[in-house]
Formats: structure tokens, sequence, C-alpha cells
């Protein structure tokens, strides 16, 4: 029952951003629009816990005994769906900003695993909007330091081969871009050796 109040909540933010999205930009006011992107953000946030919650109940039925095969407490994980999916859009952005420049291929590349993800496609200016944030102040290491009990192993190497993605796309891979794959890895608790391999079985 949490699991579809949530959906709904969810489907509510998404239509009520995209009315200020659209609103924002018809009538050029930025404020609306900004707050109809961060709208629908939230809402795919919620309909993506919704549904974790949902397959997380189902999966409680059948096999009892492995509820969490991550954390031991199930009790504690409230936010997990949510926390992996700003894990995941933030690694992805620190490479792809780590040459000081974003090429559309990159930007396709993260689009298409969003979409992925989420199931629902973002325009390539939300993505670079997403982007503009990741400055040299953003601390990815420390994030993904605090929050990795909350991520998933599965989640985890996801992340890892998502941001050799984004490296890979534009065919120029620079040494900032490597190094902040590395730090990511690390910052998740994989050793270099795991890295690497993790990198060499990306499927393409």
């Amino acid at each position: 029952m949490r699991a579809l109040f949530y959906m709904i909540i969810g489907i509510l933010f998404i239509f009520l951003g995209a009315y200020n999205l659209y609103g924002g930009y018809e009538f050029e006011i930025p404020l609306f629009a900004a707050f109809g992107f961060g709208a629908i953000i939230a809402g795919a946030l919620f309909v993506l816990y919704g549904l974790s919650q949902r397959s997380k109940n189902k999966k409680t039925k059948q096999t009892p005994s492995s509820i969490n095969s991550y954390k031991n407490d199930n009790a504690i994980r409230e936010q997990d769906g949510a926390i992996e999916i700003h894990a995941i859009i933030q690694s992805m952005g620190v490479v792809a900003v780590a040459d000081k420049r974003v090429r559309q291929e990159e930007v396709d590349t993260i689009s298409g695993i969003y979409q992925e993800m989420l199931g629902m496609k973002i325009r390539d200016e939300e993505v670079r909007e997403i982007l503009s944030e990741f400055d040299d102040h953003f601390d990815i290491e420390e994030r993904l330091t605090r929050n990795r009990s909350f991520i998933s192993p599965s989640m985890k190497r996801i992340i890892i081969q998502s941001c050799q993605k984004v490296m890979v796309s534009d065919l120029e891979i620079v040494p900032s871009e490597k190094n902040r794959i590395m730090e990511i890895g690390r910052a998740l608790g994989f050793s270099d050796t795991e890295i690497t391999t993790l990198i060499a079985s990306t499927p393409e």
C-alpha cells in the first residue's frame, strides 16, 4: 500500500512538473521551468522508490530469508532507491566534466542510461543543466563513501560501467576521466583490480 502511495505521489509530481516546465518555457519564466524540472526529478524518484518497494515486497513474500542482500537491517533502508539514482547520475556527471568540457556524445550516453534506469526521456538541455552542478568543489568521493552501504553490489557495478560508457562515448579518453572512475570505484569499496576488471567487462 505504501509503495502505491509513493507511485501516485510521484506521478502527480511529474504531471505538475511537466505543466510548470511547459509554462516556464512557453512564457519565458525561468523560475517556473526550474521548479518544473525539479518536480519531474522528484516525481521520478518517488515512482522509482515506489516500484522498488513493490518489487521488494513481492520478493519478501517469495523469499523471506533474503529480504536484503546488502544490508542486514531492512528497516534502516528508507531512501535507498533515491540514493542509488543520485549516485549513478552524480558519478556519470563528474566523469563527463572531468576534462572541463562536455561533448554531445557524453550527453547522449547519460540521457540513454537515465532513460533506461528511470523509464523516462530527459532533454539534452536538462542533462547539461545537471552537469553544470558538478564543479571542482563537488566531492563525489565523500558522498559515495558516506552512502555506499545503502547502494547494492549490483548498482555499484552498474555505476562503474556507466561511468566507463560515458568516458569512451566521445572516443577521447583523458587521464582526468580515468582517474575519476578509479576514485569513484574506490569510494564504492572496490579495489583497483576489481575496478579494472569491471571496466574491461563493460558491455558496448
